[in-house]
This record gives structure tokens, sequence and C-alpha cells, in this order.
């Protein structure tokens, strides 16, 4: 049997780690076309809580997929992108 440090440095188990979740793969499809702020992709994903759809982009954040830029000078404003 494999160990268990083989599989956890395979690279389609990081993938699938990295996209795991019922929504992560829509709101990068969604990131497709560029940078895109919260409430954008709330409508754009209606069936997802702003709640689910924030911990998400945070998550995606983290990993390195996407980039998270404040926007804001008085208001909170933030705008995510995908990476290269």
């Amino acid at each position: 049997m494999h160990d268990k440090k083989v599989l956890d440095s395979c690279p389609a188990t990081i993938a699938m780690d990295l996209l795991q979740g019922k929504w992560r793969i829509q709101i990068l499809c969604v990131m497709q076309n560029g940078p895109i702020r919260l409430g954008q992709l709330g409508r754009l994903i209606p069936s997802a809580s702003k709640k689910v759809l924030a911990e998400n982009l945070r998550n995606l954040a983290s990993s390195g997929l996407i980039i998270r830029t404040d926007l804001s000078s008085h208001v909170l404003r933030v705008e995510y992108e995908l990476t290269e």
C-alpha cells in the first residue's frame, strides 16, 4: 500500500483538496472573465449565500488560487481575481 506522504504530495490530490466544495469551481469559472466583487459574484451565483461565497473566497485566496485586492479608501471595497 502507498505511503500517505506520497499520496499527500500527489498533484491530483493537491488539486482535489484545493477545489473541493460545492462552490469553488463555479467561483473560479465566473472569475475567468476578470476581477469581480462579492456582490457581483452573489448575483451570478444566486443559489449560494454571501457568507458561503465569502468563506470560499477567503479559502481560495489563502491557497493562492485568487488574489484579494483592497480597493477602499473610506468604504470597504474588495475585488478578487484569478492568479496566473
